[in-house]
Parts: structure tokens; sequence; C-alpha cells
């Protein structure tokens, strides 16, 4: 009996001190437990549990636990330890040891926007009067935010982050640069050019002031955005250019994420230009990493290229199978910032393939999700289809109106020009009297 007595004491010790150890690592340091009232026990015992999960599940099912771990350290009001799982490392491949990322970011490359901004939203609740700064998690708020319809909130988030912060601080960089793609995803292209140059300069004038992986993330995100801006502008040659300064950044300090996007676009311009072989090339480079990460999204996102390019390769059959597959998912999932873009391509695909009525219903619906989620750029590609749809059918009202939508917003955004004016001519000559392929 005291022999069990013993043994049972000994498992007893053995136990508190896995408990404090995990409490530890997360930076809860507490002598006795058992000293704490009995609300706060229970508190610290369920966060336990959810860190012992964690420890035996694979990424996918420790997420939850380790949201929950969040939820019960709301209630016992200790903010660093929140901190720290927000950044603890996750593996995006187990299989792959380099592709680590923090598990705030991980939410976001999953696709996981709604449960990054439900624990988000708890933390602000929770410590709102607590008197500690906050703004990191507005950021991460607002980033949730941007992958779902929310657009606006979003915007006014990162706008609120970069007013509040200090000066040339790093978190001051990382809002400026998501202030930056909120007015690029908006049509604000002057105030967004003008803000990615801005946040390149404070880092040129301050690089050795910061941790050199973050500030590469902040200049790789910048770069990013410029190389769109130039691609929007038709400016292929600086596009790619700066597309290549970003891949070799994202090499160097293995962005993998930002590669992917990086490749792609370097893909798509390529596409652009009629260079379909090597855009084939960058697109097969990318979804062979993103098959590496198991991002699901980014092999959508890159098929959904891939079928651009079988379009203009006539291959109308494999181009709608993969559409298809795209646009299916998107829906099921409620993704209505791509939803826009998906519709637009099918309407495309079935236009080529003579399917006149059911391609100007897809290219309604991509017109009716690009004003939803507030797409200026988008709103006028999905009126100059329809306007080709419409002139194919020989319902000239309409499309001499749907292109007369498309202009005015290419010159609101200050996007119409001499070479925008050649595409869309070059477009509706090669849909009505030429082969049916070309896409701008």
């Amino acid at each position: 009996m005291a022999l069990a007595n013993t043994l049972t004491t000994t498992q007893s010790s053995v136990a508190l001190d896995e408990n404090k150890k995990l409490l530890s690592e997360i930076g809860i340091h507490i002598v006795n437990l058992k000293s704490l009232n009995i609300q706060k026990r229970v508190y610290y015992t369920n966060i336990v549990q959810c860190l012992r999960k964690c420890k035996v599940m694979n990424n996918q099912e420790s997420i939850d636990s380790y949201l929950e771990s969040i939820k019960y350290l709301c209630n016992t009001k200790d903010f660093s330890p929140i901190q720290t799982i927000l950044n603890i490392p996750i593996l995006l491949n187990p299989e792959f040891p380099e592709t680590v990322v923090s598990f705030s970011e991980y939410l976001l490359v999953k696709g996981f926007n709604i449960k990054l901004v439900a624990v988000c939203e708890n933390i602000l609740d929770s410590f709102a009067n607590e008197n500690i700064n906050l703004l990191e998690i507005k950021l991460l708020f607002a980033k949730g935010k941007s992958g779902t319809i929310d657009r606006v909130s979003s915007y006014q988030l990162f706008q609120e982050v970069y007013t509040k912060t200090q000066p040339n601080s790093l978190l001051y960089l990382e809002s400026l640069v998501c202030v930056a793609h909120g007015q690029l995803s908006t049509g604000n292209y002057k105030d967004s050019l003008t803000n990615f140059e801005k946040n390149l300069n404070i880092i040129e004038n301050n690089q050795s002031s910061y941790n050199t992986y973050k500030i590469h993330e902040v200049k790789a995100d910048a770069l990013e955005g410029m190389a769109r801006l130039a691609m929007i502008n038709n400016n292929w040659k600086n596009s790619l250019s700066l597309y290549k300064k970003l891949e070799n950044i994202c090499k160097e300090y293995n962005f993998m994420p930002k590669l992917i996007n990086c490749l792609g676009h370097e893909g798509v311009i390529n596409r652009k230009i009629k260079k379909y072989d090597l855009a084939l090339q960058y697109f097969q480079e990318a979804k062979e990493i993103a098959i590496k990460i198991n991002n699901g999204r980014a092999i959508e996102w890159l098929n959904h290229h891939i079928a651009y390019v079988l379009l203009n390769k006539s291959q109308y059959d494999l181009a709608e199978q993969l559409a298809k597959e795209c646009l299916e998912r998107a829906i099921s999932e409620k993704r209505d910032n791509e939803t826009g873009d998906f519709y637009e391509q099918f309407g495309l695909i079935k236009l080529a393939k003579n399917q006149v009525n059911e391609a100007i219903e897809n290219l309604e619906l991509s017109l009716f999700f690009r004003k939803k989620v507030g797409n200026q750029h988008g709103i006028a590609s999905s009126y100059k289809h329809l306007s080709l749809g419409y002139l194919i059918s020989r319902n000239y009202l309409e499309s001499y109106r749907s292109i007369k939508e498309c202009i005015t917003i290419f010159y609101q955004i200050k996007v119409f020009d001499v070479a925008r004016t050649y595409r869309i001519l070059y477009l509706f000559l090669e849909w009505t009297i030429g082969k049916k392929s070309w896409t701008a």
C-alpha cells in the first residue's frame, strides 16, 4: 500500500512537472498550480491539454487545439503567451523541414482567414481594457479580413495601424505595405505606387535597423505590389524585372508562398505576350512548390491560369475542365473574391466554343461578384468581355453600353492609355474574325 501511494505521488509529481514545462514553453511560469483559484486552475489545465494534443497531432489537426488554447488564455488575461502561440513555427509540409511559417501565417497561407479573424476578434475584445498595445493583433485581424469579402473594413484597419504606429518601425512598414496593397485592390493605383516606393525608400535608408528576415518579407511584399502595378499598366518589361528581383529574394530567404505567387505572375505575363510554353514552365515550377507545401489554394490559382494558356492554345475542353474545377470549389467555399475571376474565365471558354448564351450568363455572374467585392479593375474586365459576348450575339446596344462602362472605369482608375486601347481593339478583332483564343 505504501509503495502504491509512493508511486501515485511520484506519477502526480511528474505530471505536474510536465504541465508546468508545457506552460513554460509559451511563457507561463507558475511555481504551484494548486495555489491558483479553481477557475484559473481549470483554464490552465485545459491549456495544457490543448498543448499536449498539439505535440502528437499533425498540423491540420493541431490548428483547433492552438486556437482553443488562445481562447483560454483570453480568459486568464495572459497576452504574452498568446503572441508566442501566434508565432509558433509550423511546417507547411512535415516532409520538408525548410518550409516553416508562423502559426498566424499558416492560417493565412492555408486559407483559414475566418478562423484567424475569429481568434483576433476574441483577443481584441478580451484585452480592450487591459492597457496593452494591440496593434499587431489588429494587423493580423485586417490581414484575415482582406482574404474575405470585407475589403473595406480591412483597409480601414490597415490605415489605423499605420497611423498609430511609430514611424519607420517594422510594424509601420508592415502596415504601410498592407495599405498599399489595399489601395491596389480597389483601383487606387497612384497612391498605391507612392506607398510601395515610400516603403522601399525607408527600408533602403534604414536596412541595418531591422531583423533581416522580417524586413525582406516586407520588401518582397512591396516589390510584388509594384510588379503587379507595372503589369496592370501593360509594362511587361518592368514588371518582369521586378518579379525577377522578387524571385531572387524569395529563393534566398525561402519565402515559399510568395515564390509561388511570383512565379505564377511571371507565367501570366509570358502568357499575355504569347510565350505560352514559357508560361507553362513558370506555372509548372510554381505548382511543384505549391504541392510541396500542401497549398491547395495556390494549386487552384495556378490551374486557373493554366486553363487560360490552354484556351489561348485552342485546347478548349481541357481548359473548361480545369476552369470548372476552380469555379465549383470557389462557390462551395463561398470565396467571392475569386468567384468573379473564375466565372469570367468560364464565360470566355464558353464563348470560344460558340456557346454564346452560356458565355453571357457566366460573364454577367462575373460582373455581379466583382461588384460585390468592389474589384474595380475586375468590373471593367467583366464589362469588356460582356461587350464582346453581346457583340457576337448581335445585341449591339448592350455591347455598346458595356464597352462604355469598361472604358469609363479604366479611365477613372487611370489605366486607360494607348496600349490598353490597342489590346481591347485587338481582342475584339481576334474574337470576331480571328481564332477566338487570345485573351488580354
